[in-house]
C-alpha cells in the first residue's frame, strides 16, 4: 500500500504564513516502482532551482546551504567530476536516503527555506507537474489539493471474468464494497451457464453473441453499482481492458465515472495494486462516460 504525507491544518498554516529569507519549492511526479528515476528527476529540478538562485544574485553562502541539502537528499551524486563537494561519501548515512526513494507515492513535494535551513518533504497521492520555484514564500498549490480534495475514490474492476468494486482511501488498505445482486461470476449474474457463446456455427456469430452478452452484463453491473452508491458523489475509475472498457462506458449511468481509466485486464491485479493505481485520480477528475 502506498503511503502519502498530508499536512495537518496547523502545519499548513505555518507553511503558508512563513516569511523571511529565500524559499525553494520543488514538486515532481514520482513512481513507487522507479526509485532511481525519481531521484534523477529530483536532481534535475534541484539544479534548476540552484540556477534560479544564481540568476537572482542570492549569496553563495545561501546557495551552498541549498546545494548541501539537495545533495544529501539526492544521495550526493554529482555529474561533474571537477566538483566533489557533494560526491558520495562512505561516512554519510545513506541507508535512510535509499529507503526514502524506495517509499515514494505518486508525487513529491520538497520545501526548503534559507532562514531555517530545514527541508520538508511530502509524499503526495497526486501527480503534480514538475516545478522548481524560488520565491519569498512557499508554492503550496499542490499541497492545497491534497488537503481540500476528498482523497477517496471507487475502483470498478470489470472483465468477462467478473467484477469487483473497491473503496480506496489514502493511507488505508482498499476495501471491497458489497454490491447486492452482483456476483463475481458474470454467468451467475446473468443466470446463464456461461457468458461465452459456444455454438459451432460461425465464429462471427459467436463473437457478436458474446458482445451482446457482455453489454447485457455491463448494464447489470452498472445498475447494481448505481444502486449501491445511490446518493454518493465520490468518483469511480474504471479498471478494464478492451472491449469491456468501451462497452461499460457506453452503458454507464453513474454520473461520476471519470474520463481516465486503469487500462489492462484487472483479473490478475490485487486489490492493493488497483488501489495504488487509482490514487492519482482521487482529486477531482472530470466526470464523464
Amino acid at each position: 500500500m502506498i503511503r502519502a504525507d498530508i499536512p495537518g491544518l496547523q502545519e499548513f498554516k505555518a507553511l503558508a504564513t512563513a516569511r523571511g529569507g529565500v524559499f525553494v519549492s520543488l514538486y515532481l511526479p514520482t513512481s513507487p516502482l522507479h526509485p532511481e528515476a525519481n531521484r534523477i528527476a529530483f536532481k534535475d529540478l534541484a539544479k534548476d532551482a540552484i540556477a534560479q538562485l544564481r540568476e537572482a544574485a542570492v549569496s553563495e553562502r545561501v546557495i551552498e546551504s541549498f546545494e548541501r541539502q539537495f545533495g544529501v537528499l539526492s544521495g550526493r551524486i554529482q555529474d561533474s567530476l571537477d566538483d566533489n563537494k557533494y560526491r558520495l561519501n562512505d561516512a554519510d548515512p545513506l541507508a535512510p536516503v535509499e529507503e526514502f526513494w524506495k517509499s515514494q507515492a505518486h508525487g513529491l513535494g520538497v520545501l526548503v527555506r534559507s532562514e531555517t535551513k530545514s527541508m520538508q518533504t511530502y509524499r503526495l497521492p497526486i501527480r503534480p507537474a514538475p516545478l522548481a520555484e524560488v520565491a519569498d514564500r512557499f508554492h503550496l498549490a499542490p499541497l492545497i489539493r491534497t488537503i481540500t480534495s476528498p482523497l477517496e475514490i471507487f475502483v470498478l474492476a470489470i472483465s468477462a471474468g467478473g467484477a469487483r468494486l473497491l473503496h480506496v482511501v489514502v493511507n488505508m488498505p482498499p476495501e471491497r464494497v458489497p454490491v447486492p445482486h452482483l456476483s463475481d461470476d458474470p454467468a451467475e449474474t446473468l443466470d446463464r451457464p456461461s457468458i461465452h457463446v459456444g455454438a459451432p456455427r460461425r465464429r462471427l456469430q459467436n463473437r457478436e453473441g458474446e458482445k451482446i452478452l457482455e453489454a447485457q452484463y455491463a448494464r447489470t453491473v452498472d445498475r447494481a453499482v448505481r444502486e449501491a452508491l445511490a446518493g454518493r458523489s465520490t468518483p469511480i475509475v474504471l479498471a478494464a481492458a478492451e472491449p469491456m472498457l468501451s462497452i461499460f462506458r457506453a452503458v454507464n449511468t453513474y454520473p461520476h465515472l471519470i474520463a481516465e481509466a486503469i487500462e489492462g485486464s484487472p483479473v490478475h491485479r490485487s486489490d492493493a495494486q488497483l488501489g495504488d493505481a487509482a490514487l492519482p485520480y482521487s482529486t477531482g477528475s472530470t466526470a464523464t462516460k
